[in-house]
């Protein structure tokens, strides 16, 4: 579930009524597709787990990376390129209080 968080401001409509909340008169919200990609999954993971999961005070184990790196191969098996290799396309949105 801790990997999910990152994304669970995927709806542009719930990003903006966030933005006016604080205080931002008129937010302009764009999106673009970013490709992520990594040498496998183990990076992939470990990137999250390394990266901004001490920041939010999440600890994992080794035997719980381990699992989470198991679980997630057995999961996106059909994305797994033949060299090892992940690469998927997602949403990236850019909010800025001007229109650009």
């Amino acid at each position: 579930q801790f990997l999910k968080a990152p994304f669970t401001l995927g709806n542009s409509g719930d990003l903006e009524e966030l933005f006016v909340e604080s205080g931002f008169s008129s937010p302009v919200i764009k999106s673009y597709d970013i490709t992520a990609d990594f040498p496998s999954v183990e990076k992939m993971i470990r990137a999250d787990v390394d990266g901004w999961f001490p920041l939010a005070g999440i600890e994992l184990d080794d035997a719980q990376v381990d699992e989470v790196i198991a679980e997630t191969e057995t999961a996106l098996t059909e994305y797994i390129a033949e060299d090892g290799g992940i690469a998927f396309t997602m949403p990236a949105y850019f909010v800025t209080n001007f229109d650009y």
